[in-house]
């Protein structure tokens, strides 16, 4: 089930090997399948008593050690997905040696007083074989502890002698598949055998001839189907041949003891399902790791981009473009960003030795980002299967702008952007293409800007057309004002390579800094109006409820907003405005309300409850001229790209215009 999950979730297309993280909850298993196996004999035969006690005992110690090992810090060096120190250390220690020595004592104490047969298992008896069996589980397990705790030993070395190096496993797979892969031979062999015989070796002397001729038979089947397995999965050396003929052998012994035992005595087919999957397995990780090939092959072309050992795992696609690999054309088609996750859609194009396409298939891929969307938090496959095979397809690195905020903003504020003059209407010809400003908002509903909230926005939404593709954009550019803060918001058109934002004065141009502003003052009772320029204002009341992001509330203020009514008397088009008038801590203050459609600024200054007077600030801004709006073109972009390109001997006609992804 690990090895599905890693399949299936993680970006490395295969399962997990030998990770310290992974071992500490490994090692805890396979110490309790030996127990569970020393359970069964002493239920049928008394026998393994003593040993049983010790598995568990072990197993459990063995539990404790490994949340030490993964949450203490320690294999913080050693392991891909380690934990940090979370302060436990030296209480994981004390758990870890409570269990261990009290555990063990009461084992030792009570050794004696264990029942325990003084007749000793035959050596043709079930009992035997199931208990070499364990030790030999119990061997892995010691083996592969030792090896994962290096630097539990490396730490406390170091503690008294700190010039000691340390040791440690450069090749972590190498070394513990050659230890391993041997006891998974004795495993397979032991579970195959044991079936075949009997409790206290019942009827031996019946049935020997009759189970030594079926293991031969069994055995010499094995062989030819590990011969022809072969012929499918070269196996490179002689140790891959005992270790998948006893997978093999392991497969054909319980398929017989279910076809011949369990099919009468339902309950007798658990074991030799467990053990039919294990031989399963073991065929799997010899298929898995030797068959295993990457289609996503071009090490022509991607020669000095990536490290000799990556050329033939890895490809860079560029948008749009093909890319011919091993049997495959790739194509990296487009990208989609929904909440946080961004799904590539690669097509893959299988071709013949004519280079005819024979299948054709999409595999999408994503990229999670984190909650705050500041960096990629993972990389996430897509797998698409058959019966003999699967394709797997994983995005594993993109640029550093698309993958953290800080460095796509590094980025943004690097780029080079030319800048025009438009009036909302006019239209721009840039080159082949044509810009057009269609229209002015204060109320800008470009995605990124609505998640923050402004003082005032403006945006511009224009239409972009795009000779070489022939396609119109829509798109809408912002800024917004808080304060005394700017806050830009670009349009990034992707398939052009393309940034348009507004200009940073724009908003000094539009919007009188507060200090600067001439307010002109007006006095109104309920209900009245009165007139300003060319608007028309009436108070239509107050509302003490007061919810303004500029204030907090203390107990003992006074706090309320007017109703003002606002008519436009040239277009007769109505607003409203809400400006709030404050006491705290016995000082006067007001928030002003700005309304950005009518350029109106607004406050509520002053209450006079004799004589219910109450007194208004007003201030209008100029009509709208122009703007400045800045574009980035992709110019730079193509340039590298086609310098680099030519080196690699490709044709300028099948890359021109694109932007490296």
């Amino acid at each position: 089930m690990g090895s599905f999950w890693a399949f299936e979730a993680l970006s490395f297309g295969g399962y997990w090997n030998w990770d310290p993280v992974e071992n500490a909850s490994l090692v805890p298993w396979i110490t309790l399948v030996a127990s569970l196996h020393t359970h069964m004999i002493a239920r049928h035969t008394g026998h393994g008593l003593r040993s049983t006690y010790f598995y568990y005992i072990i197993s459990f110690v063995l539990i404790l050690y490994s949340t030490f090992l993964t949450r203490s810090g320690v294999l913080g060096d050693s392991s891909v997905h380690s934990f940090t120190q979370m302060g436990l250390e030296w209480q994981l220690v004390g758990l870890v040696s409570l269990f261990f020595i009290l555990g063990l004592g009461l084992w030792i104490f009570r050794y004696k007083s264990i029942p325990n047969p003084k007749k000793e298992e035959s050596l043709y008896s079930r009992e035997f074989w199931m208990f070499i069996g364990s030790l030999v589980l119990l061997f892995s397990a010691i083996l592969i502890t030792t090896s994962t705790s290096l630097p539990v030993y490396n730490t406390i070395a170091q503690y008294f002698s700190p010039s000691f190096e340390g040791r440690v496993i450069n090749d972590p797979i190498s070394h513990y598949n050659k230890s391993q892969l041997w006891i998974a031979v004795f495993v397979a062999v032991l579970a195959s055998l044991s079936l075949f015989l009997r409790y206290a070796a019942t009827n031996w002397e019946f049935t020997r001839k009759k189970t030594v001729s079926k293991l031969l038979i069994l055995a010499a089947v094995s062989i030819i189907l590990t011969i022809l397995f072969s012929q499918v999965v070269p196996l490179y050396s002689w140790q891959y041949y005992i270790f998948t003929f006893a997978g093999i052998f392991a497969m054909a012994c319980n398929l017989d003891y279910l076809i011949g035992v369990a099919r009468q005595k339902s309950k007798m087919a658990a074991s030799a399902i467990s053990h039919f999957g294990f031989g399963m397995m073991m065929a799997g990780l010899i298929t898995s790791g030797l068959h295993a090939h990457y289609v996503s092959s071009n090490p022509f072309v991607f020669k000095g981009m990536f490290e000799d050992a990556d050329l033939e795992k890895y490809v860079q696609l560029i948008k749009g473009k093909p890319l011919m690999t091993k049997g495959y054309i790739l194509t990296y088609e487009s990208d989609t960003l929904i909440d946080r996750e961004r799904k590539y859609r690669i097509r893959f194009n299988k071709v013949d030795e004519n280079l005819k396409v024979t299948e054709d298939f999409t595999l999408e891929p994503n990229a999670l980002y984190s909650n705050d969307m500041s960096k990629v938090a993972a990389f996430n496959p897509d797998t698409r299967h058959y019966l003999h095979k699967d394709i797997f397809c994983c995005v594993v690195a993109l640029p550093l702008a698309m993958q953290d905020a800080a460095e796509a903003k590094k980025l943004e504020d690097s780029l080079k952007f030319e800048t025009f003059e438009v009036m909302p209407g006019d239209s721009l010809k840039l080159n082949t293409d044509v810009f057009v400003a269609e229209s002015v908002s204060f109320t800008p509903a470009q995605e990124e800007y609505v998640k923050h909230e402004h003082d005032t926005g403006l945006s511009i939404k224009f239409s972009y057309y795009s000779a070489s593709k022939d396609t119109t954009y829509l798109g809408e550019t912002s800024l917004g004002l808080d304060g005394a803060l700017l806050y830009k918001y670009p349009e990034a058109l992707e398939d052009l390579g393309l940034r348009i934002r507004l200009e940073d004065d724009l908003m000094a141009t539009l919007f009188t800094p507060e200090e600067d502003l001439v307010y002109e003052n007006y006095t109104v009772k309920m209900g009245e109006s009165f007139e300003s320029g060319n608007y028309r204002f009436t108070l239509l009341g107050f509302d003490k409820n007061v919810a303004h992001r500029h204030y907090k509330p203390k107990d003992g203020d006074v706090a309320v907003a007017a109703k003002l009514a606002i008519t436009n008397l040239t277009t007769n088009e109505k607003s409203e405005a809400s400006p709030v008038y404050i006491i705290q801590d016995n000082v006067p203050m007001s928030l002003k309300n700005y309304n950005a459609r009518e350029g109106l600024h607004c406050r509520f200054s002053n209450i006079d409850p004799a004589s219910e007077k109450f007194s208004l600030r007003l201030q209008g801004i100029q009509d709208l001229k122009y703007f400045h709006l800045k574009f980035r073109l992709p110019k730079m972009f193509r340039e590298q790209i086609m310098s680099y390109l030519k080196r690699k001997f490709f044709q300028e006609s099948i890359f021109s215009g694109q932007v490296l992804f």
